[in-house]
């Protein structure tokens, strides 16, 4: 586990308006979970999810300018972020989903929007499914629901090294998720710079951390069958309770392509998609200017009666 302690006085923490938010943490049978709570009095909640190689950290921006009005919920998932990075832990989609359950069913949260971000959505959507009364509306960011073999067959013929012992070593060795995809994903809107690049390989600064990242690797070409089920699931529920979608979509995103955008919005329908041209797989960091104000527009939207 890497200790928040631990990083407070790195020169991209002091740099990143993260460390104005207060850490929480709880015990969970995975292990101890952390997440961000800020403004808990607030009426209208957002809660937060992240995908690879990230943790909470890639909402910071959101959370700075919504946190006044607002309720922020942000998690790191098991072997991400600032939680628990259990050896003996299996890292499945199924176990992320029901560790991310744990902790919503905790919560006291009478309604809430449901934001997910690249694994966030097959980690989250479980929980929607689950939660279903208690969320309000849906935002989705460059995620998926499938597998790419079923939607975008050039970004399937890249996966087909994901399970080879090449790919692990670069993983596990060398921190290719945060040290290489972060930066191949990355758009032209505003340039990495090296603070935020630091804040998401820094994370994962050695193989024992880098668990969860390999383990959602393997789970892209693992994970068809669970998550045609899901997909249909989901949309067996739309079609019977409908609920406020908005898709905020970087359409520079070079691994989760815009075959997948229109995917999304034949499953959930949204009322509003904004593409964000020459934004790549995280517009909430890169373009945060841009989509922020859509987010707050979208919890203001009024619900058709």
């Amino acid at each position: 586990m890497i200790e928040r302690e631990q990083i407070e006085n790195t020169s991209w923490f002091r740099t990143s308006g993260y460390g104005e938010f207060q850490s929480h943490y709880m015990d969970l049978p995975a292990g101890r979970m952390h997440y961000i709570d800020e403004n808990p009095s607030s009426r209208q909640t957002v809660v937060m999810i992240h995908g690879t190689p990230s943790w909470s950290f890639e909402y910071r921006h959101w959370i700075h300018g919504l946190r006044r009005s607002v309720r922020c919920l942000a998690p790191d998932h098991m072997g991400f972020g600032l939680s628990d990075r259990p050896a003996e832990w299996d890292y499945s989609l199924l176990s992320h989903s029901a560790n991310l359950m744990r902790w919503a069913s905790n919560l006291d949260v009478p309604k809430y929007t449901l934001v997910l971000h690249d694994f966030g959505g097959p980690v989250g959507i479980p929980l929607l499914l689950a939660d279903w009364d208690r969320i309000d509306r849906v935002v989705i960011l460059n995620s998926w629901l499938w597998s790419f073999d079923r939607v975008d067959m050039k970004a399937a013929q890249k996966l087909k090294w994901i399970k080879s012992p090449l790919m692990k070593f670069l993983y596990m060795k060398l921190n290719f998720s945060a040290q290489m995809m972060v930066k191949m994903s990355w758009g032209k809107h505003r340039k990495l710079s090296r603070s935020t690049h630091d804040g998401y390989r820094k994370m994962f600064p050695n193989a024992e951390s880098r668990r969860g990242t390999w383990a959602f690797a393997e789970a892209v070409v693992d994970s068809a069958d669970y998550l045609k089920v899901l997909e249909k699931n989901l949309g067996d529920r739309m079609a019977l309770s409908p609920k406020p979608v908005m898709i905020l979509w970087g359409m520079a995103d070079g691994f989760v392509t815009t075959p997948n955008l229109e995917r999304w919005e034949h499953l959930l329908k949204p009322v509003k998609t904004v593409r964000l041209e020459g934004v790549g797989h995280f517009p909430q960091d890169e373009a945060f200017e841009r989509t922020l104000p859509e987010l707050a527009a979208f919890l203001e939207m009024k619900r058709a009666p």
